[in-house]
């Protein structure tokens, strides 16, 4: 178990669909649901990429500038995209054979994604 003497954030990250209004409710649900368990800091990427606002909060909360900030900024929305077109050409493959995988696909962007339907 650790001890800190010191309130800990918690950092959840939520990739939602790339709107303004749906970035701001996967924030607010994301605060409301781990606001009870302490400093909650949610991360919101749009699903191409997208950067909710209150994002660069957590930069100056964790010492993150400069440089470093950028390329945070920058991986978290590839990584977004990449697992936003992971799932679409997961989705796509299914309709285009006609038939559902027989198991989950892991990706190079560490997506697992499950095509898989009824057998």
């Amino acid at each position: 178990m650790l001890n800190f003497n010191y309130p800990v954030p918690m950092v959840n990250v939520v990739v939602c669909y790339d709107q303004p209004g749906s970035m701001e409710n996967a924030y607010q649900r994301k605060y409301d649901k781990y606001s009870s368990h302490g400093r909650i800091l949610p991360l919101v990427v749009g699903s191409l990429g997208s950067w909710h606002p209150r994002n660069d909060e957590i930069h100056s909360i964790l010492g993150i500038n400069g440089r470093s900030g950028n390329a945070f900024r920058f991986k978290a929305q590839l990584a977004a995209i990449q697992g936003s077109m992971d799932c679409w050409n997961c989705n796509h493959a299914v309709h285009r054979i006609g038939f559902y995988l027989a198991e989950p696909l892991t990706y190079t962007s560490g997506l697992v994604a499950e095509c898989y339907g009824p057998s």
